[in-house]
């Protein structure tokens, strides 16, 4: 429940202050216009790693999606550092504090009920994943 009311907070702060960045305590909210991509308005929701059990909230609000959280398994916070296109394809890092290592993933397709990424980290391993919707 806490971390339902954490993610309502960090949405209302995203969207009512109106900016790119909106800083909580634990970390950043970021933000990306996605007019130009209408398949990403659909990632709203809470998506999962099929391979590690991260999951990755997503919310958005006519052209902006915003990444709120990400939380591995064991309840892990993971600090979002960018929120991006690479090559015209939705991609984000951060960081896991457990490790300090970092990590990317690119989205590749997108459907309702998954989506089919690649991802690399810090540690130079890279590979190719599938998250599927949660919520």
């Amino acid at each position: 429940m806490k971390k339902l009311m954490l993610l309502f907070v960090l949405t209302l702060v995203v969207f009512s202050m109106g900016t790119t960045v909106a800083q909580d305590i634990k970390h950043q909210v970021l933000t990306l216009n996605v007019a130009s991509n209408p398949e990403y308005k659909t990632l709203q929701g809470v998506w999962q790693d099929d391979d590690t059990q991260t999951r990755f909230t997503f919310v958005s609000k006519g052209n902006v999606l915003a990444i709120t959280s990400a939380i591995d398994d064991d309840g892990e916070l993971f600090e979002i550092h960018s929120f991006e296109y690479l090559d015209g394809r939705l991609s984000w890092t951060y960081k896991v504090p457990s490790t300090g290592y970092f990590v990317t993933i690119i989205v590749m397709t997108v459907n309702s009920s998954s989506l089919e990424t690649v991802w690399g980290n810090s540690e130079s391993n890279s590979g190719q994943g599938t998250f599927s919707r949660i919520f």
